[in-house]
């Protein structure tokens, strides 16, 4: 064993088609940006009195489960990885006729998504965390740096393994310039829209509040994983230039949003922009503030929480439109 810095680390991702069998041999290899996932250990203290003022006599560790973070920026292939965690299933896809190729994600409407074997190259303890589900998921952007999108994961506990030989893909990430940001009053408003404007911060998350549960055959690791609740919520600030959203906010009016990239540069197709969207139908805004700090801009900052619609039949849908085939 050695020291080493953490640039060396490869983490690598691969579908499961079940919650037992873990897949080992990762289809895509992330370039990280910060990386939190490990066992979490659990213990219990034995505090019977046994005759002396000792409170603790013995200990156990009772469970152990794999739990933290991966983030990266919105590499144009790896999204789709990232987008099977969110919506828990795979998606539509369509081959368009200049190459490229359409992902259509929709939510399993179901509590147990799918989910991934995470393999990691530590050098001194390569292992993988299989059965690891997406808990939430958060994409940030602001107009200086790159846009990054963070899952939160819960797994089974590691497992020791070999090291894997790592894949990076030469692609290409969304600009912070590529943001497409659109308000409508409904889904079908939303193409012909212009780009709202004034924003300095946007960020969606998407929690899907997933628990592990120990059961009688898993020994000391998590035998069952249940997602929960769904959840999106879309946080915005902006530059504060009339009452537009305020009054939106006070007034309850639904909204349909867009959020996304689209790369113009790096092109899916020959007549196609890559291209990432999530599709809210119908939003509530709330939550509604401003801030006049000495010798700062104003800025108004509020939310967006995401409704279910009947008609569209989501709470949250993507698309993803990419130069690769990915099956």
């Amino acid at each position: 064993m050695s020291q080493f810095k953490g640039r060396l680390v490869n983490v690598g991702l691969a579908p499961q088609s079940n919650y037992t069998t873990p897949v080992t041999t990762p289809v895509y290899t992330v370039p990280w940006m910060d990386l939190s996932l490990k066992d979490t250990i659990e213990t219990l203290q034995n505090e019977s009195a046994n005759g002396t003022i000792a409170h603790f006599n013995d200990s156990i560790v009772s469970g152990v489960h794999g739990e933290g973070e991966i983030q990266t920026k919105l590499w144009h292939k790896g999204l789709y990885y990232f987008l099977l965690w969110i919506f828990g299933q795979a998606p539509t896809k369509t081959t368009n006729g200049d190459g490229s190729y359409k992902y259509t994600f929709t939510m399993a409407n179901n509590n147990q998504h799918l989910a991934q074997t995470v393999v990691v190259n530590d050098p001194n303890n390569p292992c993988y965390f299989p059965t690891a589900v997406l808990s939430e998921a958060t994409i940030a952007w602001t107009p200086s740096d790159f846009a990054t999108l963070t899952a939160s994961l819960i797994s089974k506990k590691s497992v020791a393994g070999s090291a894997f030989t790592p894949a990076y893909v030469d692609d290409a990430e969304f600009k912070p310039s590529h943001l497409e940001l659109k308000i409508a009053d409904s889904v079908s408003g939303l193409s012909g829209a212009s780009a709202a404007t004034l924003f300095t911060s946007v960020s969606l998350a998407v929690s899907k509040n997933v628990e592990g549960t120990q059961t009688s055959d898993s020994g000391v690791d998590y035998g069952a994983f249940m997602n929960g609740d769904l959840e999106a919520t879309l946080s915005f600030e902006k530059l504060y230039s009339d009452t537009t959203y305020r009054a939106l906010a006070l007034d309850g009016t639904k909204k349909a949003i867009s959020f996304g990239f689209v790369d113009p540069e790096n092109k899916a197709g020959t007549n196609t922009n890559t291209s990432l969207k999530f599709i809210l139908p119908k939003v509530k805004l709330s939550s509604y503030e401003t801030s006049f700090g000495l010798g700062d801009t104003a800025t108004e900052s509020f939310e967006a929480t995401a409704l279910f619609d009947s008609t569209a039949a989501a709470l949250i849908t993507a698309e993803l439109v990419t130069k690769y085939s990915i099956s």
